[in-house]
């Protein structure tokens, strides 16, 4: 049973800069520079004011279809459509059942990041003797082996 997408409410929340978040069983489809169509499925829709629009599973971090910032988000009858003009693409999906709906107010706030990936590593390969419990640890090899 299709739970009727508003959306005239859903445009309004979207113009007012609200996260819209929706759990339902969707299908996709793609078309740009690749193409992709996903059956119907459960999934979780993340729709943000700047015009990114996600889409996930109920396994990893990596959405399952995404378009970028700057994408054109429209809401008709049982469908979202995103739209990127460049390079152009469009995301379509039909919305089959929702089980829910939320609206949010998400802000930036304050981010500081200290440190990165790469100081992690540096710091482990100059410390190996501490990271392993091993006084006498050392870096043997450092490569990447190419198929």
């Amino acid at each position: 049973m299709l739970a009727q997408l508003d959306s005239n409410f859903l445009k309004r929340a979207f113009t007012n800069e609200k996260v819209i978040v929706i759990n339902a069983k969707c299908s996709i489809e793609y078309s740009g520079r690749a193409s992709s169509q996903a059956n119907e499925a459960w999934r979780l829709i993340i729709i943000k004011p700047d015009g990114s629009l996600l889409i996930h599973t109920n396994e990893g971090y990596q959405p399952l279809n995404w378009q970028p910032p700057g994408s054109k988000i429209y809401f008709e009858e049982n469908q979202i459509i995103a739209i990127r003009n460049n390079p152009k693409e469009t995301l379509r999906i039909t919305l089959h059942e929702i089980a829910w709906l939320e609206t949010a107010i998400a802000s930036e706030g304050e981010f500081t990041l200290r440190g990165s990936h790469e100081d992690v590593k540096k710091w482990v390969v100059e410390n190996l003797a501490k990271v392993t419990n091993c006084p006498n640890a050392r870096l043997v090899v450092n490569f990447i082996i190419q198929a």
